[in-house]
C-alpha cells in the first residue's frame, strides 16, 4: 500500500512559507528529494496542473497531497459560492471560502476528477487550507469556517 504524501508550502493564516521537500509523482508513488534528482532516468514530466477557474489570489497549490494515481490540490482563497461536488465555478461571490480540485491519471495522462466545496460557503472559511487523501477518503480542512471544520468526502467507483 502507497502512504500518502503531503506538501504544505504556505500557511495562508500565518503567511510562512516552508518548503520542506520537493515532491514529484512517480510511478504512483510520490518520491520525495532534498534536491533535484541526481539520475534524470528515475524522474518524468514535469506535469502542469491548473485550476479549472484561475484568478490572481486564490492560493492554488498552497496544500497538495497525492496518494498513488491522485493528486488534491487546495486554493483556500477561491471565492466561489457554490456548495459540494462539481458546483457552479464562476460564482465569486464567497471570498476566501476556498475550493479543492482532485486530479488523476490514467494512461493518457492527468485529468481533473472534482471540484470541491463545503456543504455550505462562508467568507474566510479557507475550505482548503489543509486536505490529505488515502484511497478512497479524502479530508480537508477550513479553519476560518467558524472555530475550525473538517469535511470527509468518499469517492464511488
Amino acid at each position: 500500500m502507497v502512504r500518502s504524501r503531503c506538501l504544505h508550502l504556505a500557511h495562508p493564516r500565518h503567511g510562512w512559507l516552508g518548503i520542506a521537500l520537493m515532491a514529484a509523482v512517480v510511478s504512483g508513488q510520490v518520491r520525495e528529494q532534498a534536491s533535484p534528482a541526481a539520475d534524470s532516468s528515475l524522474w518524468t514530466g514535469p506535469v502542469y496542473l491548473k485550476a479549472s477557474n484561475t484568478d490572481a489570489g486564490e492560493m492554488y497549490g498552497v496544500g497538495i497531497c497525492a496518494d498513488g494515481d491522485t493528486v488534491v490540490v487546495g486554493s483556500p482563497s477561491e471565492s466561489s459560492g457554490a456548495t459540494g461536488i462539481d458546483g457552479d465555478q464562476t460564482d465569486n461571490s464567497v471570498l476566501n471560502a476556498g475550493a479543492v480540485y482532485v486530479y488523476v491519471r490514467d494512461s493518457t495522462g492527468w485529468s481533473q476528477q472534482a471540484y470541491l466545496k463545503a456543504s455550505e460557503t462562508h467568507n474566510g472559511a479557507r475550505f482548503g487550507a489543509d486536505a490529505d487523501i488515502s484511497g478512497d477518503t479524502l479530508v480537508v480542512g477550513a479553519p476560518g469556517e467558524g472555530a475550525g471544520a473538517v469535511y470527509v468526502f468518499r469517492r464511488r467507483g
